[in-house]
């Protein structure tokens, strides 16, 4: 690893949520902009537990097998001190975090989480300074909020459609303004529509969507999609709050 940036990525055995690691592998690995990097970073997996439980052993082993980027193996033998160090000096309580090695080893970002959910691999180096400049070059526009979640809402944006985004959990609701955006489209008002549930997905979001898909329109997002849809917004601004 001479010479690249490296993502150490820290976290429990669990790793992430399978939404979030879906949504990590599509901004790096499969990110469009990776292959152009040619090697320039890797990212290293660095997994902490407090018990090591066989359980924990199990799926540390099953996804450091699974997954495209380097683990440090075995990791219920580190020593205290090198898992101490990550909690004090990199302030890891529990949540997954990646920390950014420059190609002399320099710490040069403590958590670039949110900017690989925001950017993906076009995030590189992934310093601090690269994202107070991909903020300064930013539009706060659909583009923003929806990058490459899926094709044809990529296409959409392109393409200048108007496109109503809107979320609820209450079908009632939904009915009712469905009703009335058919109003609006009837009058000759070319209007797509997305719905991306709500903050809190669960089973009622899930059914909304199969209600949606039978009766209303196309979903356009899946229920994994939604996911990716409220992980990036809520990185969106957490990296805004960070910076300010």
């Amino acid at each position: 690893m001479k010479g690249k940036v490296v993502l150490l990525l820290v976290s429990k055995a669990e790793l992430l949520p399978q939404e979030g690691l879906l949504l990590l592998l599509d901004r790096t690995y499969d990110h469009p902009y990776h292959k152009k990097l040619e090697g320039s970073y890797e990212i290293v997996w660095i997994s902490i537990s407090d018990t090591w439980t066989d359980a924990e052993r199990d799926i540390f082993d099953f996804l450091s097998n699974s997954l495209p980027w380097y683990s440090v193996r075995r990791p219920w033998v580190l020593h205290s001190a090198v898992v101490n160090y990550t909690k004090q000096e990199w302030d890891y309580k529990n949540v997954p975090l990646i920390v950014v090695l420059d190609s002399k080893g320099m710490v040069r970002k403590s958590n670039a989480m949110d900017m690989v959910f925001i950017w993906g691999a076009t995030a590189y180096p992934f310093s601090t300074s690269k994202e107070k400049k991909l903020w300064d070059e930013e539009n706060w526009t659909l583009k923003l909020l929806l990058d490459e979640i899926d094709p044809l809402l990529t296409t959409w944006v392109e393409e200048g459609r108007n496109i109503c985004i809107y979320g609820n959990d209450n079908l009632d609701w939904i009915r009712e303004f469905n009703a009335t955006c058919k109003v609006i489209k009837n009058a000759g008002v070319q209007l797509e529509m997305v719905y991306v549930g709500c903050k809190d997905l669960g089973k009622k979001v899930r059914r909304m969507l199969a209600i949606i898909d039978e009766e209303l329109h196309r979903s356009l997002f899946s229920f994994t999609k939604l996911h990716f849809f409220w992980l990036r917004l809520e990185s969106i601004r957490r990296s805004k709050l960070q910076l300010g």
